[in-house]
């Protein structure tokens, strides 16, 4: 295990250890994992990573960690993104991703800088959770 996961799965809970372990190496990306660690921690339950989403015309989209019953993609931004081209084609696959209905959540690493901040990113997930949850159940519905 390198050294961010093994310092990030040392946060995980004895019974979580598992799951941490599983999720470094589904992830194994630094910031990916360290915010899948924060989520569990915080309660939310276990995000699936790496998760495919199937689009109409037969191709998919894949997204760094999903709640799929809630339609809820989290995306990590690093500084591969700040490319206008690759902002381009996020853009394109995010409008793809809200006309399914998924929310998107967008996480930096200043997000995931300071115990404040960490807290507020974790409030604005629990937050979409919140309103997916609402919206899907009206479109039962409806």
């Amino acid at each position: 295990m390198t050294g961010f996961m093994k310092k990030d799965s040392e946060l995980c809970s004895s019974r979580q250890r598992v799951i941490c372990t599983r999720l470094a190496e589904q992830i194994g990306i630094a910031p990916t994992f360290s915010l899948a660690v924060l989520v569990m921690r915080a309660g939310l339950g276990r995000p699936e990573a790496n998760f495919r989403i199937d689009l109409p015309d037969g191709g998919y989209r894949l997204v760094d960690l999903a709640y799929p019953d809630l339609k809820l993609a989290i995306e990590y931004q690093g500084a591969y993104h700040a490319d206008p081209s690759q902002m381009r084609a996020d853009a394109s696959r995010w409008n793809q991703l809200r006309a399914l209905g998924w929310e998107i959540v967008f996480v930096t690493a200043d997000d995931l800088r300071t115990d404040r901040t960490r807290r507020l990113i974790i409030e604005v997930i629990r937050a979409t959770m919140r309103r997916q949850a609402i919206l899907l159940n009206l479109a039962a519905v409806l």
